[in-house]
């Protein structure tokens, strides 16, 4: 079990008097933050966790956050510009996952067979697969929304991509 923390943002200012607070994230990080159970926060003095209560992303690089032990106002002005951790292992790393499915084919379920994927591209909040199809080479959004089914066996992946998407191209 890995202890590395990763910085991921730093408190901001509080939000109203109850102990809500503004926080900036790293964009590559605000995915890994929603889904998160707890985080540290770091003092000059100490690294201490605290339990989420409800967290909300407002923008790229900013969201709202409450924190179970955080109660009023004044215990966040202590804690302003302090830098925001979470364990490296709660952390997806979502492109390396993403970069494992190179080698698979894209299927969409109205158009059938799209073609293989020959690299993933991490863009802001988003990994696209570039594909070649119809000999033109096309971006794709890999997104859980979008994905139907990834079977892992025969290294495929069946998509239901928007009406519309391949005319663009």
């Amino acid at each position: 079990m890995s202890d590395l923390l990763v910085q991921i943002g730093s408190v901001y200012k509080a939000h109203g008097f109850k102990g809500m607070m503004k926080i900036r994230v790293i964009p590559e990080y605000m995915d890994d933050i929603l889904h998160l159970d707890a985080i540290f926060i770091k003092t000059p003095s100490n690294t201490l966790p605290y339990f989420i209560s409800s967290i909300e992303d407002i923008a790229d690089d900013m969201a709202l956050l409450q924190l179970e032990e955080i109660t009023s106002k004044e215990e966040i002005t202590p804690i302003i510009k302090c830098p925001i951790l979470a364990r490296e292992e709660d952390l997806e790393g979502e492109l390396e996952e993403w970069e494992s499915l190179v080698g698979y084919h894209i299927s969409d379920k109205n158009i059938g067979e799209i073609g293989e994927i020959f690299e993933v591209i991490e863009m802001p909040h988003q990994e696209i697969a570039k594909v070649i199809y119809q000999e033109r080479e096309i971006l794709i959004p890999i997104h859980e929304d979008l994905i139907v089914e990834i079977d892992e066996i025969k290294k495929k992946i069946l998509m239901d991509l928007p009406d519309g998407f391949f005319e663009v191209f």
